[in-house]
């Protein structure tokens, strides 16, 4: 299932990596932690990266542009062995699957490479959806931490994305999640204007809207029934989502790496 294609990426991923670093003996740079932060309509996220420490930097070693190239020819040459910029074959067949109802407007066309964007019309309503590949969630312990255990299988990450209906003159703006191949709203607002006028969140001024946890149960549970069943963000479009994202990250890096080659 998506569930199922999602974890199992990720772990192929994993095992591919140490692979190739138990092969080469060379630590990578993603295995420090670097926090992204983003605001997504009026909330805050972050996204926590593992990256190693060098002996270099323990050390206080200086080291020359030329170490730095070297450096990041040895990380390009990982992800490119590994296929980390190619769009997994399952990722391809569940794009198509989504294309059935959805208008998918790649990162490549529209030329903003780490936001993927999703159209549909509904009757009179026009859904959107908005998502950038790097609004992720770390996974938390038990006693509510961060996730950092190397020695197990890293779990598959939330995702954040912004779900925007617009029907006569009014927009309703859905902030939600994509976390176990299911949607479900974080919080929900109405604004007057059309959806183009929000792409930058809602204007700090106006109602964010409520507390979408205080809530009467059963409301939050009839706009998560909204989400899922008059929007259309279904599992295959939850589960699209989360791969993508995935996969837009891992294909931003490597480019990332390459630019930073030539930068030099």
């Amino acid at each position: 299932g998506p569930i199922a294609v999602i974890i199992g990426s990720s772990i192929a991923r994993s095992t591919a990596r140490a692979a190739f670093r138990a092969q080469t003996g060379s630590p990578s740079l993603r295995t420090l932690s670097i926090l992204a932060t983003k605001d997504v309509v009026g909330l805050r996220s972050s996204v926590v990266r593992r990256v190693a420490v060098s002996p270099a930097i323990v050390h206080h070693r200086f080291l020359s542009s030329k170490d730095l190239s070297d450096i990041l020819k040895r990380e390009f040459d990982e992800e490119e062995s590994q296929g980390n910029a190619v769009m997994p074959e399952e990722l391809a067949e569940l794009k198509a699957t989504v294309e059935e109802d959805w208008n998918i407007v790649d990162s490549e066309l529209d030329g903003s490479s780490a936001t993927l964007k999703l159209f549909r019309r509904t009757g009179a309503a026009k859904v959107a959806i908005t998502v950038h590949c790097q609004d992720t969630i770390a996974a938390e312990s038990e006693e509510g931490e961060e996730y950092f255990d190397e020695d197990e299988e890293e779990p598959p990450v939330s995702v954040r994305f912004t779900v925007t209906v617009q029907r006569a003159g009014r927009t309703m703006v859905l902030t939600c999640l994509s976390e176990d191949a299911a949607a479900t709203v974080e919080r929900v607002a109405i604004v007057s204007g059309d959806a183009d006028s929000i792409t930058k969140g809602i204007d700090e001024s106006l109602y964010q809207g409520p507390e979408f946890t205080e809530l009467a149960e059963d409301l939050q549970e009839a706009f998560t029934s909204f989400l899922q069943t008059d929007c259309g963000v279904d599992t295959d479009v939850a589960s699209f989502i989360a791969m993508y994202a995935d996969y837009q990250e891992q294909a931003e890096y490597t480019n990332f790496l390459k630019q930073a080659q030539t930068f030099l």
